[in-house]
């Protein structure tokens, strides 16, 4: 049975909450019951037992899962100067799940982040310097201990006994803790460099493990480098929270700080920040420099080279078109011309072209006067694209296939019912007609079912390609 299409005609939302607290912080608890009875003679002393638990959160390493997207991508490249870099996370708890140490959050706030997402330059990198490795954890804890840092206490599960044949590791970057501070957020900054926001999974990845659409998402303090490679350090701030600034504004650092400070590293990536942005291409469509006038399209052909080029190409570029390189269905190579929805020039909207099967069917071949002999896949990349978007929509290819199928079951009904019939001389009688009605019967019931549908079509499809597609048997 064809289920009912869900209601696609609501407007895409999307919500934000400051965070989302879990109801135990990681770390050790002591959960105490107590029990009192109350009766008519002398009551006994009340029942008390304690009993202490390990609540456990994500601490020196990220699973990958726990990681939704990145932005700007790992290893891209981009006009990313403009937006702070962020990460967005799967469970929507796990920026609060921690505690910093030494904080604490006003009444009615959300406690900040315990972590931190930290962006440095290559020269950044190499002038502190910051020292990125894989270090053990026992490594670390002593290496923060000797720094007077505040010690990380182990946890059940963590492998860090020096004298194990197997120990966790984790990613560490040193750096020297007066530029910490400077590119590090302040205190007062943490709360709102993390929050929650609830956005539609329908046509998302991970959709089924994000809990209702909550993603965590951590946003970094400070733009990237233009014209330079960028490295993104998402850091655990665990035991930091006296030596990072309570403001940006602080005066005088405290009188005991570290010379350095180790920081476990949960995520790493570079990317390089370089090229126009979209508003530089946008105003790069007019040039006024030189003999162009204000509202001259820029066609990427120099004025002293336009002389030289073909009358047809001129005209081509003027339209809006590009020459790209065409891989055919067959697999041959070629060159056809290309323009998107957005052109330079007025153009005359013509009717709205009619239905095709296939993206080939939307090719166009140049005819024109002056002919190039080159096709124009415009409109066969529209068609293309269309039906990627289209069936990206889970309604609309649920509808679709129930569609599709629904037909050809209704023909293979048709066509089993004309055969059972005699349709061809098979049976030829009324009275013949008449004998085979109880089995008629019996036959459109069994034809009903799905599974002896799809049977059906696919003996027939099979049948028909036999018979060099006429239907024939």
């Amino acid at each position: 049975m064809a289920r009912e299409p869900r209601d696609t005609t609501k407007v895409e939302e999307i919500r934000f909450a400051d965070g989302f607290e879990p109801p135990l912080v990681a770390g050790k608890h002591t959960i105490t019951a107590t029990q009192t009875l109350t009766l008519k003679v002398e009551s006994p002393p009340p029942f008390e037992v304690s009993k202490t638990v390990h609540v456990l959160a994500p601490r020196f390493v990220l699973a990958p899962a726990e990681i939704y997207s990145v932005y700007p991508p790992e290893g891209q490249s981009g006009s990313f100067q403009v937006t702070l870099p962020h990460v967005v996370f799967t469970r929507r708890t796990l920026p609060w799940e921690r505690e910093i140490g030494g904080v604490t959050s006003a009444g009615g706030e959300i406690r900040p982040p315990w972590m931190a997402l930290l962006t440095l330059s290559d020269d950044e990198v190499a002038n502190y310097p910051v020292a990125l490795r894989t270090v053990p954890l026992d490594e670390l804890r002593a290496a923060r201990k000797s720094a007077g840092l505040p010690e990380l206490s182990a946890e059940p599960g963590e492998r860090a006994d020096p004298n194990a044949k197997e120990r966790d590791q984790c990613r560490i970057a040193v750096m020297p803790t007066v530029e910490f501070r400077e590119i590090a957020p302040a205190l007062d900054e943490l709360r709102f460099l993390a929050h929650a926001r609830q956005v539609g999974t329908e046509d998302k990845d991970l959709a089924d493990i994000v809990t209702e659409g909550w993603f965590a998402v951590v946003v970094g303090n400070r733009l990237p480098q233009k014209e330079a490679r960028n490295h993104a350090l998402l850091v655990s701030l665990e035991g930091l929270g006296q030596v990072l600034k309570k403001e940006r504004r602080e005066g005088a650092p405290p009188a005991k700080l570290p010379d350095k400070v180790w920081l476990p590293v949960l995520k790493h990536w570079q990317y390089l920040s370089q090229g126009p942005t979209f508003r530089d291409l946008l105003e790069a469509l007019t040039e006024t420099r030189g003999d162009r006038k204000a509202g001259d399209v820029w066609l990427r052909i120099a004025p002293d080279k336009v002389a030289s080029v073909d009358k047809t190409l001129r005209e081509a570029l003027r339209l809006g078109y590009t020459a790209l390189t065409h891989i055919t269905r067959q697999g041959g190579k070629t060159v056809s011309w290309y323009r998107g929805p957005l052109v330079p020039v007025p153009r005359d909207v013509g009717p709205f072209p009619e239905i095709h099967a296939n993206a080939d069917e939307a090719l166009q071949y140049d005819v024109s006067d002056g002919a190039t002999g080159l096709f124009d896949v415009s409109y066969a990349a529209a068609w293309q694209l269309g039906r990627l978007l289209a069936l990206q929509k889970a309604d609309f290819a649920d509808a679709l296939l129930h569609r599709r199928s629904g037909l050809v079951g209704q023909e293979v009904l048709r066509r089993s019912d004309a055969m059972l019939r005699g349709e061809g001389g098979a049976i030829a009688s009324r009275d013949a007609d008449d004998l085979m009605a109880p089995l008629l019967q019996k036959a459109k019931l069994l034809l009903q079912d799905d599974l002896m549908v799809a049977v059906l079509s696919e003996w027939w499809q099979s049948e028909t390609a036999k018979a060099g597609g006429n239907g024939r048997r």
